[in-house]
C-alpha cells in the first residue's frame, strides 16, 4: 500500500515522532506504549535488540554505544519514571504524563542530533 511506501522513507527520528504522536495519554497503558516506541527507535538507529528488556537491560545494552553516552543518565531516568507510573499503579498526573511524554521527544530529539544524522 502506498501508506506503508510512505513509511519506510521516514527516518527512524519521525517514525518514532509519528508513533510517539499516537499514542493516547489519557490511556493507561500509554508508558509502556511510549516505552516501545523509544526502544523501537533506538533498536532502529543503532542496530540493538531490546525490545522485551528490562529497563536495567536496556541500559546495559545501551551503554557501550559511543553516541548515546551523553544520554544514558537521561534515558535511565525516564525509564525510571515510567517503571515507577507502570508499576505502582500511580498513573500520574495528566501534566505529569505530558511532561514526560515531551521529554521523551526532545531526548530523541537530541539522540537523533548526536547521531549526527548518519542512518
Amino acid at each position: 500500500s502506498v501508506g506503508k511506501r510512505k513509511l519506510s522513507r521516514l527516518t527512524p527520528l519521525q517514525k518514532f515522532m509519528k508513533a510517539a504522536d499516537q499514542v493516547s495519554l489519557a490511556h493507561k497503558d500509554a508508558f509502556v506504549e511510549l516505552t516501545l516506541c523509544l526502544k523501537e527507535y533506538l533498536e532502529s538507529s543503532f542496530s540493538l535488540r531490546i525490545r522485551g528488556k528490562t529497563s536495567r537491560e536496556i541500559m546495559k545494552e545501551l551503554a557501550p554505544v559511543e553516541e548515546l553516552r551523553e544520554h544514558l543518565p537521561e534515558i535511565r531516568s525516564w525509564l525510571d519514571e515510567c517503571d515507577y507510573l507502570k508499576f505502582s499503579g500511580n498513573e500520574g498526573s495528566m501534566e505529569r504524563r505530558q511532561e514526560l511524554f515531551l521529554s521523551l521527544k526532545s531526548l530523541a530529539e537530541s539522540i537523533d542530533a548526536t547521531k549526527g544524522g548518519k542512518t
